[in-house]
């Protein structure tokens, strides 16, 4: 599911980039939603497996190589 969702986020946004570069603007990725990650959830923070597991740091290493091949040859970026 996470996957999923990642993939239609970040086709939203490479649908943008050439209207950002257009426009002289430079985009910054920042993936704020990771599988494994910290989250802040009613005053607390709730730690996931990220720093605990190694299949959450593979999944993680994997997202940023998918967003990398994804956006290697925008200008904008």
């Amino acid at each position: 599911a996470y996957r999923a969702w990642l993939r239609g986020a970040l086709a939203h946004v490479r649908s943008l980039m050439p209207l950002c570069d257009s426009l002289g603007f430079r985009v910054l990725l920042d993936l704020h939603t990771l599988p494994g990650g910290t989250s802040y959830l009613g005053g607390t923070f709730v730690e996931h497996r990220l720093f605990a597991s190694t299949e959450a740091q593979a999944e993680f290493v994997s997202i940023w190589q998918e967003i990398a091949s994804t956006f290697r040859n925008e200008p904008a970026l």
